[in-house]
């Protein structure tokens, strides 16, 4: 892969996994195993089970990263670290983090984890929280929500 954006038109995609190191594809070029930086993936779709990220498991850390699902994102798991990224879906069922999610000043922007509908987990080494419409979250300075 020598792309910085993967997106599935009407297709799904169904698991991507980073194992053993780090996968780096800011630049647009360049690969390792395990962790993610500077990876955007968008799924849209027309169809019910268009748009629908089945599962991310990253072996590593996620950072400066966008993951975009009209439909389901079922699971994002990540054994190191959540930084400076961002989870936009129709629905998800859960993230789960190893290491801590948070967000800090150096990209500029403001990330968050967002559904538009149902409800999820949000798991990290310091606190567990379940999203739904009536209840959101921070997890140090990343809003957590759904709707």
């Amino acid at each position: 892969m020598w792309a910085r954006t993967a997106r599935a038109g009407c297709a799904s995609l169904g698991t991507v996994m980073a194992i053993n190191g780090d996968l780096d594809l800011s630049g647009g070029r360049s690969i390792s195993a395990g962790g993610m930086q500077s990876v955007w993936v968008d799924v849209n779709g027309a169809g019910a089970s268009s748009g629908r990220l089945g599962s991310v498991y990253v072996g590593g850390s996620v950072s400066n990263s966008l993951f975009e699902a009209d439909g389901l994102l079922a699971s994002l798991f990540g054994q190191g670290s959540f930084t400076n990224s961002s989870v936009q879906a129709g629905s998800l069922s859960v993230v789960y983090v190893g290491g801590t999610i948070s967000e800090d000043s150096t990209d500029g922007d403001t990330d968050l984890i967002h559904a538009n509908a149902g409800s999820y987990f949000v798991i990290d080494s310091t606190k567990f929280s379940q999203i739904t419409s009536a209840v959101s979250d921070t997890f140090s300075g990343v809003a957590i929500s759904v709707g």
